[in-house]
């Protein structure tokens, strides 16, 4: 409710203390049983009874011992002599009574209060307590008090109304914090005049009348009666705009107008209010004109603080010259039109005369040069106040410069030949005109061809001539331009001085020389779907207003072109020259042949017989599809890229070359790959580590062993030399866990090379990395041979032998706690009962479960029962999908894909790609390859899943599988035809980079293809 007001009643004794002394007096109970007493035992003769009561014979009786109280018997009121209170018990009330507006009852049950409100709603009200009740149909908080009543909503609300004679009475807690009059007059502690009202208070600082200031008790922001002019109520000591679009601020004793943009201010005292002002004109110091040239008068404005919104009159007029406004609106001529007037007069507002006067124009009359006065003349029509019309005038000095002209020039001119020859007198008469000069000069610069006459000279693109006006008129008669080489525009200016140096603004004009022929047709882009497609033209049109021959260009970035109709293609260039209309048929036949998938960037250009020739022409061609990046080795040897990782926004992957295998890195900025310099021999198992780039490598010196290349400085540096000597421990499987790097690694040379987990770890003080083995899965000299590396809910997942293989390959877990180097390792399942192999594969996080390829019936070699298996978050193993019940399911190549798990698979009907959601339902994708193998390497990329697929047609090659409409198609038969290994290799190596699809194929080993090189599939194409 905010905050409460406690008040003390004015001038009477705290209810507190007359309630006190009342029922010191008399205990209502016991006083009734009393006067029974004696109305049964005691006849009247003013004997005293037994409890001191005396019968006075009439109906009363008094209490003999000074207290004042009587008590009368036919109503049961008592009554105080000494204090005047009457009382009354009835019931479970005390009622007491003293005169208007002190009727009270007491509630003896609970010792509540009321009291009569016979001062507004003539009801029983509680008392000395706050309750919500109805004031004028709003609900407020109300406190009944002795002498008086406290209404309250919030803090800017508080009254309080005396109970003797009514006046309410508001807290001030705006500015003062105290008790105030409510609507009613009274003075303030400074001789002022106050009056609170609900929402704002008025204050009369000078005794009056008038509701000078008010202010608002919600915002407490000032407001003053304009009864000087307006009579409305304005912002107080705050800057405004009136209607008038004036800018006014109020004080106590003036008001301050700014108008003209602010350029002039006037003051006006409020102590002469009543008086009619004079208008005010604003304006500026002598304004410069040139001779035959229009000049805008800036800086006058009109100002009448007494019109408000009602009209004045203004009259403008000039000496030697006309008037004219750029806007006429709200403005009523009796003399002129406000266009070109030398005098006009007119009524209409100040705000639509200022708007009329920012658009003032001034023209002096032909060829004339000198002083001119603009006069001002402002009549308020007397508005309001006493004083009549009142009448401004203010004159405003124009000095009209005295400068030559040359007219006469079209903006364009138009010659069809460049042979023909321009006479410009035949066209529009030239004019020059000067009235004071002995002489003036005429230049006319072109920026090609060649200008002539009777005299005037003509070098560095200008024709000049200096002469009296006359016969530079008769030389300008006779002018004539020459065109020079092509056609096209020619842009010209001219400039004109007098021998006293005035000249006005250069003109311009244009030449335009026709006879450029044009190539149109083209559309400005075109796309096809595939490499093989080709691109017919057609609707192209050759135009030469001279039907010369033309000759015809057109250049590809790549790809061939050819026509049935003649022209030659060579250098990436298709060419003929011919007549208009066989170029154009042959143009009409080209069609354009890709080389390879990619944008192809189109020039054309045409130059008839003359060398007129427009600017080129130039469109692209986007051809869909997969294209051959880089080929890494050249020939039909094979690059076989792989192990692809971005570093540092490049990317980074092993190949061979025909020196060897290296480490290669591809530049964004050009796209093309390279050797990294200073790289060892890379064999691959590229992964990101402690920001630098780990990977196995070989320097001859110490064989294949763990290398780095550091990612601040590019440096490498071998890491470990595990195996010792110039043997090679053979890094696979690199992965980071645990802020450590593992990998498969093995101590002795093949058939039985000891591969195992190992661990490399960075002591974090010294920076120093040290290799260790992290887990022997086949104790002894034998291999686990770790495979699948993949974290999972804290472990590291892997596909391992045990001892002796007792249970073949199996999954394991290894697990090491934060900043513990070596964990221990744990075969987790039995998944191909006995001494078989499960040989679990493509080891997929998903959906908080760990999902994976397990066989439960034999061998790698020929798995019987490959199946979807999972570990949950608990580490529980189980079938997770038995997609063909009592064959081979086949899973394989599990991916993730915008939510779902997909992967290849089959359910005895052929291999198709495969969805789970993350509830475990599962459905076969639309799929047109069954045969064995026809689904591999699926990788999510866009938002679609990219595969090998294979199709009797065209065998393996490029797929795409549509997540949104569900549909697989070919994107791009790489090695046409069907043989059954081209296309794709068998391990494509898919990547995605810079937004686009990075990945190894072969278009043909043998002829003009290419080995297994990369490519890159580009999606925006």
């Amino acid at each position: 409710m905010g905050t409460r007001y406690v008040c003390t009643d004015l001038g009477v004794p705290n209810r507190e203390l007359v309630l006190e002394q009342l029922e010191e007096r008399i205990v209502l109970d016991g006083a009734v049983a009393d006067t029974q007493d004696v109305v049964a035992q005691q006849a009247d003769g003013g004997q005293v009874d037994s409890l001191g009561w005396i019968s006075t014979g009439n109906g009363w009786w008094y209490e003999d011992n000074g207290s004042g109280w009587w008590w009368e018997e036919a109503t049961g009121w008592y009554w105080n002599e000494n204090t005047g209170w009457w009382v009354l018990n009835s019931g479970d009330f005390s009622y007491w009574y003293h005169g208007d507006h002190q009727y009270w009852a007491n509630e003896i049950s609970t010792g509540a209060w009321f009291w009569w409100d016979d001062v507004t709603d003539q009801i029983w009200e509680p008392a000395f307590t706050w309750f919500a009740d109805q004031v004028n149909t709003e609900w407020a908080w109300v406190y009944n008090d002795w002498n008086g009543s406290f209404y309250y909503t919030d803090d800017l609300h508080n009254m309080y109304q005396d109970h003797n004679g009514g006046q309410m009475w508001w807290f001030d807690a705006v500015t003062d914090n105290v008790w105030e009059l409510y609507q009613t007059w009274f003075a303030d502690g400074l001789g002022g005049q106050v009056y609170n009202d609900l929402n704002a208070s008025f204050y009369d600082p000078s005794g009056g009348t008038h509701f000078y200031l008010q202010q608002d008790h919600a915002t407490t922001t000032w407001t003053w009666f304009d009864w000087v002019e307006s009579q409305t109520w304005e912002p107080y000591q705050t800057s405004f705009t009136d209607p008038n679009g004036i800018l006014q601020y109020n004080t106590w004793d003036t008001t301050t107008y700014t108008y003209g943009n602010g350029l002039y201010t006037y003051v006006q005292n409020h102590l002469v209010a009543g008086e009619n002002d004079a208008p005010q004109i604003g304006v500026s110091g002598t304004q410069t004109a040139t001779e035959n040239t229009d000049t805008l008068i800036s800086g006058i404005a009109v100002l009448d603080i007494d019109a408000g919104l009602n009209d004045v009159e203004a009259t403008l007029s000039v000496a030697h010259g006309t008037l004219t406004f750029g806007s006429v609106t709200g403005l009523t001529f009796t003399t002129g039109t406000g266009n070109h007037d030398t005098t006009m007069v007119f009524t209409g507002s100040q705000d639509a005369i200022n708007a009329a006067l920012a658009n003032l124009t001034y023209t002096g009359d032909p060829a004339f040069a000198g002083t001119d006065n603009l006069d001002v003349t402002i009549n308020d029509l007397g508005n309001t106040g006493t004083g009549g019309q009142l009448i401004s005038t203010q004159s405003i000095q124009i000095d009209v410069a005295d400068v030559p002209s040359l007219t006469g020039f079209a903006d364009t001119y138009n010659l069809n030949h460049p042979t023909d020859i321009l006479q410009f007198s035949l066209i529009q008469n030239l004019v020059v005109s000067d009235m004071d000069s002995p002489w003036v000069t005429v230049s006319i610069f072109v920026d090609s061809g060649t200008l002539a006459s009777t005299a005037g000279t003509f070098a560095a693109g200008t024709w000049s001539i200096t002469d009296t006006v006359a016969n530079v008129q008769t030389v300008l008669d006779n002018l004539t331009y020459s065109q020079v080489g092509p056609g096209g525009t020619v842009n010209a200016t001219t400039h004109i001085v007098d021998a006293s140096g005035n000249s006005p603004v250069d003109g311009a004009f244009q030449i335009v020389v026709n006879d450029i022929p044009s190539l149109t047709g083209f559309l400005s882009s075109y796309s096809l779907g595939s490499p093989t497609e080709t691109l017919a033209f057609t609707g192209i049109i050759i135009t030469d207003a001279d039907l010369e021959n033309v000759t015809v260009n057109v250049q590809v970035s790549s790809g061939t072109l050819a026509s049935s109709l003649g022209g030659a293609f060579a250098a990436g260039t298709w060419t003929m020259t011919d007549t208009v209309a066989n170029v154009q048929g042959a143009l009409n036949a080209l069609v354009f042949t890709p080389s390879t998938a990619g944008y192809v960037t189109v020039t054309t250009h045409i130059i008839d017989a003359q060398g007129n020739s427009p600017v080129d022409g130039t469109f692209s061609i986007s051809v869909s599809g997969a294209a051959l990046l880089q080929d890494i080795n050249p020939g039909t040897a094979a690059s076989n890229p792989g192990n692809f990782l971005e570093f540092q926004g490049e990317l980074y992957f092993t190949a061979s070359d025909a020196t060897g295998g290296h480490l290669f890195k591809i530049d964004p900025a050009i796209g093309l790959a390279s050797v990294v310099p200073g790289s060892p021999t890379a064999g691959g198992g590229l992964v990101i580590f402690d920001g630098d780039l780990y990977f196995a490598g070989n320097d001859a010196t110490y064989g294949t062993e763990l290398w780095k290349m550091d990612g601040a400085s590019g440096a490498f540096t071998r890491c470990t030399d595990i195996y010792g000597g110039t043997g090679s421990s053979y890094p696979s499987s690199l992965v980071v866990y645990n802020n450590d790097l593992y990998f498969a690694a093995n101590t002795a040379a093949f058939p039985n090379p000891n591969t195992e987990l190992w661990v490399y770890h960075i002591d974090p003080v010294s920076g120093i990395g040290t290799a260790q083995l992290a887990a022997d899965c086949w104790v002894g000299s034998s291999s686990g041979y770790p495979s699948n590396l993949t974290v999972f809910n804290g472990d590291l997942y892997f596909a391992a032998y045990d001892t002796a293989s007792n249970n073949g390959n199996e999954l394991w877990r290894y697990h090491a706690d934060p900043g513990q180097i070596v964990g221990t390792g744990t075969r987790i399942s039995n998944i191909a009962a006995g001494t078989a192999s499960s040989s679990p594969m493509f080891l997929t996080v998903f959906n908080d479960s760990l999902y994976f390829r397990a066989n439960s019936a034999s061998s790698i070699i020929s798995p019987a029962n490959s199946e979807l298996w999972k570990v949950d978050i608990n580490g529980t193993v189980s079938l997770a999908k038995d997609l063909w019940v009592g064959g081979n399911g086949d899973t394989s190549y599990l991916t993730v894909l915008n939510g779902n798990l997909y992967f290849a698979g089959n359910d005895g009907t052929g291999v198709k790609i495969w969805m789970m959601t993350p509830d475990e339902t599962f459905s076969s994708l639309a799929w047109a390859g069954t045969a064995s193998g026809a689904v591999k390497y699926l990788y999510a990329f866009n938002n679609d899943l990219y595969f090998q697929g294979y199709s009797a047609a065209q065998g393996y090659e490029l797929w795409k599988y549509d997540d949104t409409t569900g549909t697989a198609s070919l994107l791009q038969d790489i090695w046409p035809g069907a043989n059954p290994n081209n296309g794709l290799s068998l391990a494509p190596n898919f990547y995605a980079y810079n937004g686009d699809l990075y990945f190894l194929a072969t278009d043909g080993s043998t002829g003009a293809g290419h080995g297994y090189e990369l490519w890159k599939y580009d999606p925006a194409v």
